[in-house]
């Protein structure tokens, strides 16, 4: 097929497949591809959309996840979330 015939003559192939959840497309592709990156978009996405999204997704190897259109933090809100994770780092 069409993604077969591609992974040859290129190093990597980069696929937007729209939604997860709305159809079959994108957890088909995210199946057969080497790996699947789920895009996320801040105060628009619900948790569970995100679990389910996740769930359709289970045939995939997926990466991670990638949270869009999100505001910057706080500057002390940052501060302290960096401090913790820090911390926690030193402490793991």
């Amino acid at each position: 097929d069409w993604l077969d015939r591609q992974r040859g003559g290129f190093e990597r192939i980069v696929v937007h497949a729209g939604g997860v959840l709305d159809g079959a497309t994108a957890a088909a592709l995210a199946a057969r591809a080497d790996l699947a990156l789920l895009v996320v978009r801040a105060r628009w996405t619900s948790r569970s959309s995100v679990v389910a999204a996740r769930r359709r997704l289970a045939g995939a190897r997926v990466l991670g996840a990638v949270l869009t259109d999100a505001r910057p933090l706080p500057p002390l809100l940052g501060r302290v979330l960096r401090a913790l994770s820090f911390a926690a780092a030193r402490e793991g």
